[in-house]
């Protein structure tokens, strides 16, 4: 019997090939789309479960409070350890201070090597437990290293690299204990090519040996012991600074708390807002997995719609069979084959185009995700994806068809089905999705746009910025400096402690005459040479620049409109502004100039106040002005050839403002990429069943179109009378869609601090576009079918 009903099926969708061919190349682009986001979903979600004490391991994230709001930060106190360790020994099995991962180089005789890396306590690489392949992973030797088995293969051309030795920024003496395999790339510490003793680093930077609970430069993680939950290991150390700051009145009055956060919500929920997680990338997961589910749902409808509508064909199949004595649930299962017959054709052809077009899609996402078709639990997931499929696009034509009275079918009554509600309603439905992922599209791009407008504040083009790593780059920076400007590719250099396109540093401390006591700002902390606002254009409001001829200088703030702002000053030239540096000593400063804001931190969000100074001590990065005649190609070449002749020990690097600024529209861009995809994906599917259902109408009314032609009608009125129903169904469908694709939107959008405004164009342009499509669509069958010979159609009949 089985067997009979595949024989029947297989043979109805060779008989109606258009409308099989519709349903399974529509099935086949929904199931693609489907898997892909099926094993992207999966690869966001299943962030950092390749550590084995992945629902054990958590980092400590420091809330402060700050103008009203509270602030959550993942930089901590180089002492925090030790208090965790020694006072809370009951609450964690393991402590581990990190600083975070960074770019450094590697000298192995006289080849240079760049490397990014973490140095972390001993106890650190004891809660990751990575893969080693040789050696051990423990960090106990000062100059101890393991390194990942891509970075072995890279050092040393053999590959063994166990006891072998390098060295680390021509200072950090190292020796290869471990070799670990590679990290996934979808764990926090997927970039991290090496794990070095903490201890190491702190031995050649002075700045990191005092101890103090209000320098805040290491991540904290934590393990908790299996009786301690998240919940009661936050409230066990929530004032653990506090109670060390009661004596510095201006930390303490910030109320400096901690929490716990678990490691599976470090991707998902990396934003904060008023000290808890909000949100991040769950959801832009959730969206995701509704597109996915929606396309799918589409090409559902498309199989629903074209086989109610062409059930008139098969109404005297259904008739002589159950007067034949075929059971309804017989007939039901006849449909239901057909409909699996369906789907696994879709499926094995999507499954085709995922394992050929993966590459393309990684480098749309940005990932290394493999087509797991050797993996048994990916046809385990997707035996009940099918059965859902199945179900959905089989159970209502089944149950439809096999409902028709025998008596009547037989007798030559037709059934009614072009005109039925729920088809009307499910095409609705199709065009409302298509145009709310339009609309969707629209916001996205214009948002992204928004950003790339908004003024900086300096000239990002020619701006190169050159990382400052070791210390000759630092002895030598004056030597550069003067060698680039002679060389004429260069018109000014400078060095700061952040890159323009960044802030590394933030702090707070700050006083000032007529300052609220209830005032606890934070301003973002930039060390410079005088020379850097030439080099980045910056435009100056009041006052004046820095000026290397001025020893004054040395005690001089430039600050930008956002601190201006904060001061509060009519006029803030001139005046004084305590601050408490990292020294733990009041200094004075004084305001010298103020300058428009630079976009430093994300172009979505407000501008931090920010204050410039001059030091010769922590700078990160060289700044140079290419000259405007100099191309990009030459500059690099010829500033590449300076370094490489001052500081040969020194690995050049290079990044420009220009490209490091177009970065930060990276996850927007990504998003946007894919919902247009998606949206392209979702209108053609909803075409495609548009095109079927109006050549079934165009094919059901042909004898009613050649007879109105006889009597004088002309093409355009046809067109006009069998396209109406179309045309209503997409308006009733913006209706729907419009206030939808605005809520989503306007949600979406608040994630924003700085956002677009919506505008008419936005929700017009969508609508306007589906009308299009659907009179194109539907006119390619109506007017095929009203432009035909009548004679020819009423003599064959």
């Amino acid at each position: 019997m089985l067997g009979n009903y595949f024989i029947v099926g297989l043979r109805s969708l060779r008989r109606d090939r258009v409308f099989s061919a519709i349903n399974i190349f529509g099935l086949a682009l929904a199931t693609s789309a489907a898997i892909f986001i099926g094993l992207w979903v999966k690869d966001e979600l299943s962030f950092n479960t390749y550590f084995r004490r992945y629902d054990q391991l958590g980092r400590v994230v420091r809330n402060i409070e700050a103008d009203g709001e509270v602030l959550s930060r993942i930089y901590l106190p180089n002492a925090l350890g030790d208090q965790l360790r020694i006072n809370h020994s009951q609450v964690f099995e393991k402590v581990a201070m990190a600083y975070p991962v960074e770019d450094y180089f590697a000298t192995l005789g006289d080849e240079q090597f760049s490397l990014r890396g973490q140095f972390m306590e001993p106890q650190g690489t004891a809660m990751l437990e990575p893969d080693i392949i040789e050696g051990t992973s423990a960090l106990d030797d000062p100059h101890s290293i393991i390194i990942s088995e891509r970075t072995a293969h890279r050092l040393f051309e053999s590959g063994h690299a166990l006891n072998q030795q390098f060295t680390i920024n021509n200072t950090m003496e190292v020796v290869v204990k471990g070799v670990y395999r590679d990290l996934p790339h979808n764990t926090d510490f997927d970039d991290a090519e090496f794990f070095a003793p903490l201890s190491l680093l702190a031995s050649y930077e002075p700045w990191m040996k005092t101890s103090s609970f209000t320098q805040n430069y290491l991540h904290t993680y934590v393990i908790m012991k299996p009786h301690v939950s998240i919940e009661e290991a936050s409230m066990a150390i929530k004032d653990v600074i506090l109670k060390q700051v009661e004596g510095d009145r201006e930390y303490a009055a910030r109320h400096p708390q901690l929490w716990i956060q678990p490691m599976k919500d470090w991707h998902l929920y990396s934003e904060w807002k008023n000290g808890k997680a909000t949100g991040g990338k769950a959801r832009t997961v959730w969206m995701f997995a509704t597109i996915g589910g929606s396309i799918l749902l589409l090409a559902c409808i498309n199989f629903v719609n074209l086989s109610t509508a062409r059930a008139e064909r098969r109404t005297r199949e259904v008739g002589v069979r159950k007067v034949i004595g075929s059971k309804r649930v017989q007939l039901i299962a006849q449909f239901m084959i057909e409909s699996a017959l369906v789907v696994l054709s879709s499926f094995v052809i999507a499954i085709v185009v995922c394992s050929a077009c993966m590459h393309l899609f990684n480098q749309l996402t940005r990932k290394l995700i493999v087509m797991p078709t050797e993996s048994l639990m990916f046809w385990l997931a997707c035996a009940p994806f099918l059965l859902i499929t199945i179900l959905l696009a089989g159970s209502y034509p089944a149950f439809y068809l096999s409902s028709f009275d025998p008596a009547k079918v037989l007798t030559g009554l037709r059934v009614q089905g072009e005109s039925g509600w729920p088809r009307k309603v499910l095409v609705v439905v199709q065009f409302s999705v298509s145009t709310i992922l339009i609309i969707g599209t629209i916001v996205i791009a214009r948002q992204v746009q928004f950003g790339k407008d908004r003024p900086v504040g300096y000239e990002r083009s020619g701006l190169m910025m050159i990382p400052m790593i070791g210390a000759e780059m630092s002895e030598k920076s004056d030597v550069v400096r003067n060698e680039l400007i002679a060389s004429g590719v260069v018109n000014e250099v400078s060095v700061s402690s952040s890159p323009p396109t960044d802030i590394w540093s933030s702090n707070s401390g700050f006083d000032w005459e007529g300052k609220s006591p209830s005032l606890e700002p934070v301003f973002a902390t930039i060390t410079v040479s005088p020379e850097f606002g030439k080099t980045v254009g910056w435009t100056l409001i009041q006052g004046r620049d820095f000026d290397r001829n001025l020893a004054s200088d040395s005690s001089a703030f430039v600050i930008n409109s956002a601190a201006a702002r904060v001061l509060g000053f009519a006029d803030p030239i001139g005046k004084g502004i305590s601050w408490e540096t990292w020294k733990s000593k009041f200094n004075r400063f004084t305001v010298i100039g103020v300058v428009d804001d630079m976009l430093m931190g994300s172009p979505y969000d407000d501008v931090m106040p920010a204050v410039y100074f001059l030091s010769k001590e922590t700078h990160h990065y060289m700044n140079l002005r290419v000259n405007a005649s100099t191309s990009e190609r030459t500059a690099v070449w010829r500033v590449s050839e300076v370094f490489n002749r001052i500081v040969p020990e020194v690995p050049f690097d290079y990044e420009f403002a220009a490209e490091e600024y177009d970065a930060k529209f990276a996850t927007e861009v990504r998003v946007g990429k894919l919902v247009t995809l998606f949206s392209v994906l979702a209108i053609v599917i909803s075409s495609l069943g548009l095109l079927g259902l109006s050549a079934y109408v165009a094919e059901r009314r042909s004898k009613e179109i050649c007879i109105r032609k006889i009597l004088g009608a002309s093409t355009g009125r046809m067109w006009r009378l069998l396209s109406g129903e179309f045309v209503l169904l997409a308006m009733a469908a913006a209706c729907v869609a419009l206030p939808i694709g605005y809520a989503l939107m306007r949600t979406w959008l608040e994630l924003f601090e700085h956002r677009v405004t919506f505008s008419w164009w936005m929700f017009v342009v969508p609508v306007a576009g589906m009308l299009v499509i659907v009179m194109i669509t539907v006119s390619l069958q109506i007017l095929k079918t009203a432009m035909g010979n009548p004679a020819r159609k009423l003599r064959a009949e």
